[in-house]
């Protein structure tokens, strides 16, 4: 039944890409000033987050984010800050206007396979993100539990949305266990506006499972996506107390 309807619905898109854009688009918007980013963030409502790290060895292998990213459905243009260029002299106010943010509870987050992002930030910057209300993985398996839950497939199946995940070349990642200070991308550009599409993705993608009326309210699985984000908060607390 998963399959099926996933080909019914997209039926029409053929024909509508010939003459119109998709429905996902994304531009990253790259700020450092402190002033900068605390008025992008200053309005309250639902921001997706997301971070990449110089490591694909898990949460607990990343020892430097290098870049955070932020966006809202109704933004075209996601925030990235370049935090791999960060010094002890230049980061002082910008990480606070990013600290206010992420335990702000007037802003709600929204992630996609969050326990990863939250024990990085916790580990490397000490900051515990409140607020957390979404996470599109998570909603997106209590929908469709048989289908893929990768960010990209989520978004394409939803959004109409172009492939940005693999099939791009990137710089060498080097032998297992080396750190890459932009996550294998050959620069800042490449790199912002990767996490720049996934974050425009998973704010996208959330308000189609999560809206009212929406995906999750369509499979009456509301309440069992709730309850998961609580386990996986649940989760990211004992992540973080495991001894490595």
């Amino acid at each position: 039944p998963y399959a099926a309807r996933v080909v019914v619905e997209h039926f029409p898109t053929p024909a509508r890409l010939l003459h119109d854009d998709v429905r996902f688009r994304a531009a990253a918007l790259v700020l450092s000033a402190a002033d900068e980013l605390a008025e992008w963030l200053s309005a309250p409502g639902t921001y997706a987050v997301d971070i990449e790290t110089d490591s694909r060895e898990g949460a607990w292998g990343a020892t430097r984010i290098t870049c955070i990213g932020a966006a809202r459905s109704d933004r075209e243009a996601a925030l990235v800050v370049d935090t791999a260029s960060w010094t002890h002299e230049t980061q002082s106010d910008a990480m606070d206007v990013i600290q206010d943010f992420l335990t702000s509870e007037a802003h709600e987050k929204v992630l996609h396979n969050g326990s990863f992002d939250r024990v990085v930030i916790a580990r490397l910057w000490g900051i515990d993100c409140v607020g957390v209300t979404g996470d599109t993985l998570i909603a997106h398996h209590d929908c469709y539990p048989d289908e893929e839950h990768g960010l990209g497939f989520v978004a394409h199946e939803l959004l109409d949305a172009p492939p940005w995940k693999g099939g791009v070349v990137r710089g060498s990642w080097g032998k297992r266990g080396d750190k890459d200070t932009l996550s294998g991308y050959a620069d800042f550009k490449g790199l912002a506006h990767y996490n720049a599409q996934d974050t425009r993705a998973t704010a996208l993608a959330w308000d189609v499972l999560a809206a009212p009326g929406g995906r999750l309210d369509e499979a009456n699985t509301r309440n069992v996506a709730e309850l998961d984000l609580r386990m996986s908060d649940i989760a990211v607390r004992i992540d973080r107390k495991s001894v490595v």
